[in-house]
């Protein structure tokens, strides 16, 4: 495990030096601008839930777009083709790569998938969280193919990302499934959610 983690150590430190104030002050940028727009009761809730959305893609991003092992593009389009040669021997299986490959792709996504349905009313319900997973894994699926960062682009990925938000949503739902998104007025609720 010692070996796939110090692959990455170089790019792992400037993402945590660069990386955290970046997230920090986006976070609070994003919580001043919701505030000044939307007065009201409950904004702030909502200013940090956006701040933490926000925060919550960054490490997804920079874990699918840094630079991967190979050159050039590669495109698995078959469902459960990579997982399948994943498990095919218990060796592989219990491998490091296979490990973090499908751990960090379950984990990428978790947090955002918590927070979404706690965020927006629009996105309460496993469906949902679903599909939003699914449209924002596949769109950075893309931009690794588009942008040849010598990865692997695939519909695998996007599954297990979903997976994970999905998870993430399992855990968020006591908060989600009983507590109403706290609404300014009637005229801001739109832009709010």
């Amino acid at each position: 495990m010692g070996r796939v983690f110090s692959s990455y150590a170089d790019e792992l430190t400037v993402a945590v030096f660069l990386g955290v104030p970046l997230s920090i002050t986006l976070a609070w940028l994003l919580h001043r601008f919701v505030i000044a727009r939307t007065p009201g009761p409950g904004i702030r809730r909502l200013a940090v839930l956006d701040g933490l959305l926000a925060v919550s893609v960054l490490p997804f991003l920079y874990a699918t777009l840094s630079r991967g092992y190979g050159s050039g593009r590669t495109l698995s389009v078959v469902p459960f083709s990579e997982l399948s040669s994943s498990f095919s021997t218990a060796q592989v299986a219990l491998s490091e790569v296979t490990l973090m490959n499908i751990g960090g792709n379950t984990a990428l996504l978790f947090l955002f998938g918590a927070l979404l349905p706690v965020r927006s009313r629009r996105c309460r319900g496993f469906a949902r969280v679903a599909a939003v997973a699914a449209l924002l894994s596949i769109g950075v699926e893309a931009a690794q193919y588009a942008l040849a960062v010598g990865r692997v682009s695939s519909v695998d990925d996007v599954l297990v990302n979903v997976v994970g938000a999905l998870i993430g949503a399992l855990v968020s739902r006591p908060w989600w499934a009983t507590v109403p998104v706290p609404r300014a007025s009637a005229s801001t609720a739109a832009a709010v959610s």
